[in-house]
């Protein structure tokens, strides 16, 4: 597995669902820790929309793409959905593609 950025398999969060990381309509901002850029809004996919802390990861793990549970929203039972940082928007992440468990 390579440690260069945008290269390699994504991430998979240590953590064992999205129970609390990532946030959908209605959270609260002042909630979050300062600064806003530890959070980023996912865009397309089965869990777009919410917003992810993203303090606990590196920019080379970022550029790697991170592998969140999605529930049932994923294509394969148990899956995950990997979100990638948006090129053209560094606020947001991407959705790439549904991975098997």
């Amino acid at each position: 597995m390579s440690d260069t950025p945008g290269n390699g398999e994504p991430i998979r969060p240590s953590w064992p669902t999205l129970s609390g990381l990532p946030l959908g309509p209605g959270w609260e901002p002042d909630l979050w820790p300062e600064p806003a850029t530890d959070r980023l809004e996912l865009l397309a996919g089965p869990l777009d929309g919410l917003h992810l802390d993203v303090s606990p990861f590196t920019p080379a793990e970022l550029a790697r793409g991170i592998a969140l549970e999605a529930g049932d929203g994923c294509a394969y039972p148990g899956g995950f959905s990997v979100y990638r940082r948006h090129p053209e928007d560094p606020e947001r992440m991407r959705w790439e593609r549904d991975t098997p468990p």
